[in-house]
């Protein structure tokens, strides 16, 4: 990935969301843009997120894997925890992260410099550092202002919910950042959640229409319209609602709260539920035994900041890391991507799709999910199956 063409377009974004929450835009620095590749590029080598702690200066992060990653992808990632924000109590609205979205529009931040690097295993570091350091106690109120205009990115990337089995969540992108395509668009965005105990689905349906006008300009006009649905229960075991595996899930390290916990659950359960019943795999059960065991895992490895494979050989396993914080189906989607890498003619499993031949692994039962996410966002999750799959000369008969 080409350092500057990813820092132009971070620029770019960053300076739409900032004029569109009634900031300056910030200015290129040579030697934050150096410091931010060069931690960019270590963090590869280290192989997890984690902070510089460079003294003076605001620091975004992030990693994708397997997944459209570029500037305009990164910067809306921590620009969308303005969803979290409460303007009214100048601080996250349900403790939630927000410490990347204040830090792109901190109204006292003038300067940026951006970095990227990939790892040998494929995934896709990025850091941003900032100047004047945003995020300052005490100083909320004055440097994060709400959203006072529209976004003006006429070709930004949009979220979209793709329809039917195997449903995922796409990201698009034009070729370039020139001159926008006329015509009219409608792009999905969904969020899952939890009410009352009830799994809910919110969509927001977004109409743009660009039209070219006389002078050789572009105008733009956009509506949005909202949906929500009670999801279908029949690919949610009623047992997770009695299960009493994150009593203790509050404890100081994981920020991630009993009811954020049970919709990621939900969230995740649904959706390989539903990339199952593509390849012709029984629905899984949540079994409580599972996920408590899972929901430990899961802390275990929050508290060391590392994936660590869960040692019980009976299980089956699938491990993620994402920052900022996932939903459940998101993590499924990426696990599920490992498909790309397996031959159904010579099927074999290995590190580049073990996930995915465990998650639609015909003969596995049961299912539990353990996740634990810090202040950051940083999220540690494992899903542990019975029977257990991967099992060698099996794969014809168990991947269809």
């Amino acid at each position: 990935m080409d350092p500057q063409k990813f820092e132009d377009e971070c620029f770019h974004a960053h300076n739409a969301y900032r004029k569109a929450h009634g900031v300056g835009p910030l200015e290129k620095d040579p030697d934050l843009t150096k410091e931010a590749q060069h931690w960019a590029e270590q963090l590869t080598k280290i192989g997890k997120l984690e902070h510089s702690d460079k003294d003076g200066l605001g620091e975004n992060i992030a990693y994708r894997s397997g997944r459209p990653f570029n500037g305009f992808i990164i910067s809306k990632m921590w620009y969308d925890e303005v969803d979290d924000y409460s303007f009214s109590m100048n601080k996250s609205a349900n403790g939630r992260p927000v410490g990347h979205f204040t830090q792109i529009v901190w109204k006292n931040t003038e300067k940026a410099g951006f970095g990227v690097s990939t790892a040998p295993n494929g995934r896709i570091y990025a850091c941003g550092n900032y100047t004047s350091q945003g995020n300052v106690g005490g100083q909320f109120k004055e440097n994060v202002l709400p959203k006072s205009a529209k976004i003006d990115l006429p070709q930004k990337h949009i979220e979209e919910t793709g329809k039917g089995e195997g449903e995922r969540r796409d990201v698009t992108l034009p070729a370039d950042t020139g001159a926008p395509t006329p015509g009219t668009t409608e792009t999905r965005k969904t969020e899952i959640f939890t009410q009352n105990n009830v799994l809910m689905k919110k969509t927001i349906i977004t109409t743009t229409t660009v039209v070219e006008t006389p002078g050789g300009g572009w105008s733009s006009s956009t509506s949005s319209r909202w949906e929500v649905e009670v999801l279908d229960g029949d690919e949610i075991d009623d047992e997770e609602e009695d299960s009493d595996s994150d009593e203790d899930i509050h404890d100081g390290v994981n920020d991630m709260s009993k009811l954020e916990a049970k919709s990621f659950r939900k969230s995740m359960l649904k959706q390989i539920n539903r990339f199952r019943r593509g390849h012709g795999a029984p629905k899984l059960k949540t079994s409580k035994e599972l996920t408590k065991d899972a929901q430990k895992h899961a802390l275990k490895m929050l508290k060391n900041d590392q994936l660590i494979d869960y040692s019980d050989n009976n299980c089956g396993q699938t491990l993620a890391v994402n920052m900022p914080r996932p939903r459940g189906d998101e993590i499924a989607l990426i696990w599920y991507d490992e498909n790309e890498e397996y031959d159904y003619i010579n099927p074999i499993s290995n590190d580049s799709n073990k996930n995915f031949t465990q998650l639609v692994w015909s003969g596995s039962e049961k299912i539990g999910v353990g996740v634990a996410s810090n202040k950051e966002g940083e999220t540690y999750v494992i899903a542990l199956y019975q029977p257990k799959g991967n099992i060698p000369d099996q794969f014809k008969e168990k991947v269809n």
